[in-house]
């Protein structure tokens, strides 16, 4: 059951992003974890989002989810590739 949820979570980051898309402003790799206890639903588990420009195409970035839970014992990521 956890690992179904983190996926579900590591999917949904990823369609906010999409749907959101990557900021204009973004030229070096930035990231935010979102700590357990901090997602409404999913107490057990912590995801981190990373964006970075793909080097050497220029407005491509990838972006990866990474989801762990039972205090980092488990983990899923999801990647994809975006473009501004």
């Amino acid at each position: 059951e956890k690992m179904t949820r983190a996926v579900t979570l590591a999917q949904e980051k990823l369609e906010d992003v999409r749907r959101d898309g990557v900021p204009n402003s973004l030229t070096a790799a930035w990231a935010n974890t979102e700590p357990y206890g901090s997602i409404a639903g999913a107490s057990h588990h912590q995801r981190t989002l990373t964006i970075q420009p793909h080097f050497p195409i220029s407005g491509l970035h990838t972006v990866t989810v990474e989801v762990r839970w039972d205090h980092d014992a488990h983990s899923t990521t999801l990647t994809t590739y975006l473009t501004k």
